[in-house]
């Protein structure tokens, strides 16, 4: 016999955008699935806060997850043409994890869209941007025609699981794919050119002097190149070697947020 979730008192409204953990009257609907254990508990490093918890368990399948809101979101996700971003803050013991975000269909899981981003701080929280329009290699284009109502996140996405926490809070819609916080640290940030055969310069002007680190990633979230830089504006020259021709993202972190833009390597 199976029973579950027989409950006293006021019903529990469904989840929706922005999802805190927070709210004690949402049902978070939380599943979990290859290996992963999902709990909602208090922010280890803010006693004020709430957050999930997922852990990837030894033996855990690469694909291992959790969907938030297994029933789907209260309301669908308004993706457009021009507003296709979504933020989450990811708590990862080491930079450079690749974190997926998938959103699909709550009826029909056959519509779905998968994009990556990446880690950029150890021991620490890191604020993610998510682009669907720019999809994970092998898997669908994003339909703004269809709904996408149902959320799932994947910590460290493509490498089997050895017992590795993460912890996920804030995810949201963002219309401009920048979280407030960093529209003001790093002014008029380029990557050019754009494409290029792997010489790249990278600049922005900078609100305070602070130390910057510069990562450049691959799709799957494969740190290929690391380097930082001190002060208040940025002049960087790098040289991406023979790396194979595809698309990369460059992204630059401090103390007050990260910005990150998509490169294409031509050879």
């Amino acid at each position: 016999y199976y029973c579950d979730d027989v409950m006293f008192g006021i019903p529990l409204n469904q989840v929706d955008l922005p999802i805190t953990f927070d709210d004690a009257m949402v049902n978070y609907n939380l599943q979990s699935f290859g290996g992963a254990v999902d709990t909602i508990m208090v922010d280890p490093t803010n006693l004020s806060n709430n957050v999930l918890r997922q852990e990837k368990t030894a033996g855990a399948q690469t694909w291992a997850g959790t969907t938030l809101g297994n029933a789907g979101l209260a309301t669908a996700i308004p993706f457009t043409a021009t507003h296709h971003f979504m933020t989450a803050r990811v708590w990862a013991p080491a930079s450079g994890t690749p974190v997926l975000l998938k959103v699909e269909n709550a009826a029909d899981g056959t519509i779905s869209v998968e994009t990556f981003a990446t880690t950029t701080v150890a021991m620490g929280w890191s604020t993610l941007t998510f682009d669907f329009a720019n999809n994970a290699p092998g898997t669908a284009a994003i339909d703004y025609t269809k709904t996408y109502d149902k959320v799932s996140v994947f910590c460290d996405f493509g490498n089997a699981g050895v017992g590795t926490t993460f912890y996920v809070d804030d995810v949201t819609f963002s219309t401009s794919g920048i979280d407030i916080s960093e529209t003001t640290w790093a002014n008029n940030f380029m990557v050019t050119p754009n494409p290029t055969n792997g010489l790249l310069h990278i600049q922005a002007e900078l609100a305070n002097s602070t130390e910057v680190a510069i990562n450049v990633t691959d799709i799957q979230g494969k740190i290929i190149y690391q380097t930082s830089s001190r002060g208040a504006s940025l002049n960087q020259n790098i040289d991406l070697g023979a790396v194979k021709s595809g698309m990369y993202l460059v992204s630059i972190s401090s103390e007050f947020g990260v910005l990150t833009e998509k490169i294409f390597v031509l050879r």
